[in-house]
């Protein structure tokens, strides 16, 4: 994997009521006020940077051709049948 480091190192655990905190060592160090937390298929928990901004996203999609039904415009009448 791209950025990922084979040797595994050991980071603290502080629990406060039912949080937990992670504190992780200074090589380890994240310049982001927010993580994404996501769970592997084996149960490992994974803490991902996440973007400052969406301009990532607007740049991937800008441009796409999307089919015009994709998302169909709901009315309140189109809505009674459900």
């Amino acid at each position: 994997m791209i950025g990922v480091s084979s040797m595994a190192q050991t980071a603290a655990v502080a629990h406060s009521g039912s949080s937990q905190a992670v504190r992780l060592p200074a090589t380890d160090k994240s310049d982001s006020v927010k993580v994404d937390i996501k769970r592997s298929e084996n149960d490992d928990v994974v803490l991902a940077t996440r973007p400052p901004t969406w301009d990532a996203f607007i740049d991937a999609v800008t441009g796409l051709e999307v089919p015009d039904d994709f998302l169909p415009i709901e009315t309140p009448d189109s809505l009674r049948g459900r």
